[in-house]
């Protein structure tokens, strides 16, 4: 066997230690299992492989704890822990592989959530869901939850903050409008913005006006989603940028806001700007 296979080594070392001594007790136990196969050998593997399972059941139901370790010499390694009731898996698995010729470690767990808490239990930075619980009679999705959290750089599809925690501006300038009379209202310019909630929107309006003929007329009036909200005409006032501000509480859903414009044909022109401020969830 030498001769033609090279050394061929196989074995299973137990040592246990129990020792009194006092007040102080002592217990220790190796096991040490190895296989080995040297380099004179033909093509083949090494493999020593370890397995512990302890079993509990009472009618139908039962418990398993698996506990496994293999290791292969050319491979690599895993390790492996489960507890299986009637059914329901939970564990972890570490492994570290070496593929065309690159290890490759990992660490899976298997459970419905995991969490790090600190040594007396009361605080933990996360906890992560891997299914969709209730917790106090509320539902809470699957997901990872950060009490508090640092990120250096972040890189973020969609964002959902609770509250109002984020204002969503939406802005658009329109183009010069010449006036056809204070009474003919044209459209300068609108802006939407799609709310998740209900809440407060903020609008901000200017209107940047001309007057190439002196003192003119002019109307301001303004729509939200195609009904009249408030207008005021015949402004005598000769003001280059007017511009105010006003509050509307509106539903979840689209808010469009449109402002019309009318001033004294041949005298006045304009161009106005929106910017609604509205409440995301």
């Amino acid at each position: 066997m030498q001769e033609l296979l090279g050394e061929i080594e196989t074995g299973v070392q137990v040592e246990r230690e129990e020792r009194i001594e006092g007040d102080e007790a002592t217990v220790r136990q190796f096991t040490v299992i190895n296989a080995r196969i040297d380099e004179q050998a033909e093509a083949g593997n090494a493999t020593a492989e370890e397995l512990t399972a302890i079993n509990a059941s009472v009618d139908e139901q039962r418990t398993t704890i698996v506990q496994s370790a293999e290791a292969i010499a050319r491979l690599g390694g895993t390790v492996q822990y489960q507890i299986n009731t009637n059914g329901h898996i939970a564990g972890w698995a570490l492994s570290n592989q070496v593929g065309r010729g690159r290890p490759y470690a990992a660490f899976t767990f298997v459970a419905d959530s995991f969490q790090i808490s600190s040594a007396n239990g009361a605080r933990s930075p996360f906890v992560a869901y891997t299914r969709t619980r209730q917790i106090n009679g509320v539902q809470v999705p699957a997901g990872v939850y950060l009490q508090e959290a640092f990120i250096r750089k972040a890189a973020i599809d969609t964002l959902h903050i609770r509250g109002n925690a984020v204002t969503v501006p939406a802005a658009a300038t329109g183009n010069f409008v010449n006036g056809t009379g204070h009474a003919n209202f044209a459209h300068l310019v609108s802006s939407a913005v799609n709310l998740s909630i209900a809440s407060p929107v903020l609008v901000l309006w200017s209107i940047e006006q001309g007057y190439p003929q002196g003192n003119a007329a002019w109307s301001i009036r303004f729509r939200v989603n195609g009904s009249v909200l408030h207008e005021r005409g015949d402004m005598r006032a000769t003001a280059d940028y007017p511009s105010g501000q006003f509050l509307l509480n509106r539903p979840a859903g689209i808010t469009t806001v449109a402002m019309d414009w009318g001033g004294t044909a041949g005298k006045v022109s304009a161009r106005g700007s929106l910017t609604l401020m509205g409440v995301q969830r």
